[in-house]
């Protein structure tokens, strides 16, 4: 679940992303999952006991749902894929405010 008091953002440049997170920034290489950078840069994309139970990283339990800030079309894929679709459609991240939510392993 995403935690909307934890501002994130990311800027593309050159094949590369800035991503700032929980007080941290980080170069993300494109075509690198969020989950997975924020994971070597020592982040965890979880919250809460969701650290120790969740579905790593195949895009079924929600835990690492993050809240995109940026200009629209700045994050690729634009489009949540079939995984992140399926999943922020139920609770607690159906709801209309949570447009902008994206699974940090997708």
């Amino acid at each position: 679940d995403a935690d909307p008091s934890v501002p994130s953002s990311l800027n593309a440049e050159g094949g590369k992303y800035t991503v700032q997170m929980r007080g941290t920034t980080f170069e993300v290489d494109a075509g690198t999952t969020l989950r997975t950078a924020m994971l070597r840069n020592g982040v965890t994309p979880h919250n809460g006991g969701s650290k120790e139970i969740n579905c790593r990283g195949l895009g079924t339990c929600g835990t690492c749902a993050v809240e995109i800030h940026g200009a629209p079309g700045s994050v690729l894929p634009v489009e949540r894929n079939a995984k992140e679709s399926l999943r922020l459609n139920f609770p607690p991240h159906s709801s209309p405010s949570c447009d902008n939510l994206r699974l940090a392993c997708q």
